[in-house]
């Protein structure tokens, strides 16, 4: 219940993860209690994020972009506040931007487009159906 607690803090306050929470939570939830699971994938807040992670849908290219945006605004704000207080070091500098060019890269290739699970589990059993004739 924490990790629901500390996931719905992320969604409405900045720099507060929130995906890594959820999908503990679920994993916890799927495991011991099965209910809990169904009900956090039911919630209002919480199932478009799930939605997404799980595979049902595919990522908006407005929830693309905005969250884009939101890495190289933090980004810059860091580097920023960090240049002002006299703490900036080029390392750090291209630590950060290098880790937001990663996360960008993978936040733009999350997702692009889903089969839907019907045809995932169609083309396994064709696949072991080819095998079996070869």
């Amino acid at each position: 219940m924490l990790l629901v607690l500390v996931g719905a803090l992320g969604v409405v306050l900045p720099g507060l993860p929130t995906t890594i929470f959820l999908l503990g939570a679920s994993w916890c939830f799927a495991r011991s209690i099965p209910w809990l699971e169904t009900r956090l994938m039911r919630n209002r807040f919480f199932a478009p994020y799930l939605r997404i992670l799980d595979g049902e849908e595919p990522m908006t290219n407005r929830a693309r972009a905005i969250t884009i945006a939101t890495i190289w605004l933090a980004v810059s704000l860091s580097l920023w506040m960090l240049h002002a207080g006299g703490r900036l070091r080029r390392w750090g500098a291209i630590t950060l931007c290098l880790a937001a060019l990663v996360g960008s890269v993978v936040v733009w290739r999350f997702r692009r487009g889903v089969v839907p699970k019907r045809a995932n589990a169609e083309r396994s059993s064709d696949d072991a159906s080819q095998g079996d004739s070869a």
